[in-house]
């Protein structure tokens, strides 16, 4: 599917398909409008959305209408994570009403003739829910892109579904060796994580349907001597790390975060082993990944695209098991329930995005603080947010992880005098 979004920096065309994108002035929107509008005479399938068309005026500061959902489908899990963010259910029922296929369905189709074009489904375990490959079906569907965040918890025939369905996105999480995994996320996970990850792999090239296959570890001071054992783990099953760094939200501690010059450690691991194990920095990324030789091209993408800061409320919206709004599904829990917005089942999703109040708090972010930091947009986008307000009570306020002054005291200076300019 080709989607052709007009936005305040001109337009945007995403092939689904490919999940690649190109970003338009508005001279070349309108000839692309045209050419689509042409080929739809002849029967080709694409979607045009503009949000003047109903009735609301091209901001600045969000895309006109959310290009990305995360769709919580459920509260419940098999995993038993000490450090899950949102206090999942073990097993048993969900905790909060679930919306139901039909509300889904309904949410995805909307979406869909909005210009959506990526759908995340995530929990709690999603694939516990009974519909699941039905969900996955109507955003098949739709063509729009699936990905689905997992504990990897399962066997053979739910990765061949997935696949079945279309499934071209799938994250699983992982947090260490063996013994720092199953001291976080329970006895055995480890072993069933590893299970899946080599079904996955050996799939990987059979046919067009294999995924994108990412593993989600969450660093913290109980397994941040794990590092290693994942890069080199991940590079032989031909997947991608990705490593966040613990938001004290939910179950997680606050004692288990890592202090500044502890993320810089990390980071430079992290660089010594893309080398080491000859990874492009795309197979494993870093929260502050500030030794990176491949620094974000700053100014070559529009906001929200250009890594000035966390794309929450600008460019994806987040909805809970029970259909709420919210920015960011971290923030879940935050601040008693104050993040919560408007019931997605009860409203209009374009208007929601628009004019919902959480979205509208979210949206005042500005990384204000990052000014001056040679770090910023090239190999960091500000920080999370979350962690920020969870420690500080300020959305905008500076990320406890962040390594700016140490290293502008300290080092890297490769970096520092050559590396961004």
């Amino acid at each position: 599917m080709i989607i052709l979004r007009r936005e305040f920096f001109g337009g945007l065309l995403v092939d689904t398909e490919s999940d690649a994108n190109e970003f338009l002035d508005e001279p070349q929107f309108e000839q692309k409008r045209k050419e689509l509008e042409s080929l739809a005479a002849k029967g080709e399938k694409s979607r045009i959305f503009d949000v003047r068309e109903f009735g609301y005026a091209l901001r600045s500061d969000t895309l006109g209408s959310p290009a990305d959902l995360y769709v919580e489908l459920t509260d419940r899990c098999d995993g038993a994570c000490v450090h899950c963010y949102a206090s999942r259910s073990e097993g048993g029922r969900s905790e909060r009403e679930e919306m139901t296929f039909a509300e889904v369905e309904k949410l995805i189709r909307d979406a869909a003739v909005l210009g959506s074009y990526y759908v995340r489904l995530t929990g709690g375990e999603p694939t516990l829910r009974p519909d699941f490959f039905d969900i996955l079906e109507v955003i098949r569907e739709e063509e729009l892109i699936p990905s689905v965040n997992t504990n990897g918890l399962f066997g053979v025939n739910v990765i061949d579904k997935m696949l079945d369905c279309g499934l071209q996105d799938i994250r699983i999480s992982l947090d260490g060796d063996e013994k720092a995994n199953d001291a976080i996320r329970g006895k055995g996970a480890y072993a069933k994580v590893l299970s899946s990850l080599k079904i996955l792999s050996d799939r990987a090239g059979q046919s067009d349907r294999s995924p994108r296959v990412t593993v989600n570890m969450v660093l913290m001071r109980d397994n941040r001597h794990c590092v290693r054992h994942l890069a080199e783990l991940t590079a032989k099953l031909g997947c991608k790390l990705s490593i966040g760094l613990l938001r004290p939200t939910g179950r997680a501690k606050k004692e288990q975060m890592l202090s500044p010059p502890q993320v810089l450690e990390a980071a430079k691991l992290v660089a010594g082993l893309r080398n080491e194990l000859g990874l492009e920095s795309s197979r494993i990324r870093i929260s502050f990944d500030v030794f990176s030789k491949d620094p974000f091209h700053a100014g070559s993408m529009p906001y929200p695209f250009d890594n000035s800061s966390c794309a929450c409320a600008s460019k994806g919206i987040g909805l809970t098991t029970d259909g709420r709004v919210i920015a960011c599904n971290y923030m879940t829990r935050l601040d008693d329930g104050l993040w919560l917005g408007e019931d997605v089942r009860k409203g209009d999703l374009l208007q929601l995005w628009q004019e919902s109040r959480v979205l509208e708090r979210a949206r005042k972010v500005r990384r204000k603080i990052c000014r001056g930091c040679p770090h910023h947009i090239l190999r960091c986008n500000g920080g999370c947010p979350v962690t920020a307000f969870a420690i500080t009570g300020d959305l905008d306020g500076p990320d406890p992880y962040c390594v700016r002054d140490l290293t502008m005291a300290d080092g890297p200076k490769d970096i520092l005098q050559g590396g961004l300019r």
